[in-house]
């Protein structure tokens, strides 16, 4: 968690007694305060977001971990926090399981790098997936995917 200082301003109001007056007199005194604030990091939002994903679904997940303008990059997928509820649940209806290789993340951006397999049939996928965070939550995303080929000249994946 990074911490952060919030300023808290207020005014106090005091009402010495009831009276017929209009415009009666307030008295009281301004105030200012400091509060540490948590928050939290960019890879702990993204854990958080996948944690949500995978025990309540893409719904739950962005509702909880995103901003409400979320810009989705993704062409394959819809504008916004909708956009990208409608596409991952369509992933999802496709069954398989998604393995976390690493996250790294560097200040606001975190991305995070998985494989992929699917029980439909289709290729598996190394993907690429990179979040901007703003205010303790997603508010912008890009990805890249690349097709896991049996063979390879590379080492496998």
């Amino acid at each position: 968690m990074d911490e952060q200082v919030a300023h808290i301003v207020g005014f106090d109001v005091h009402h010495p007694g009831a009276t017929d007056d209009p415009c009666p007199r307030l008295f009281g005194r301004l105030w200012h305060q400091e509060a540490k604030m948590t928050v939290p990091t960019s890879r702990e939002v993204l854990e958080g977001f996948l944690s949500t994903l995978q025990a309540h679904g893409a719904r739950r997940a962005f509702e909880q971990y995103a901003v409400e303008d979320y810009v989705q990059h993704n062409p394959k997928a819809g504008r916004g926090r909708e956009g990208a509820i409608a596409y991952l649940e369509e992933e999802a209806a496709k069954g398989g399981r998604a393995t976390v290789k690493r996250i790294i993340s560097d200040g606001a951006m975190v991305a995070l790098h998985l494989h992929m397999e699917f029980t439909d049939g289709s290729p598996d996928l190394a993907i690429v997936d990179i979040w901007r965070v703003e205010e303790g939550k997603l508010a912008e995303h890009w990805d890249v995917a690349q097709e896991i080929t049996k063979t390879s000249i590379s080492e496998a994946f």
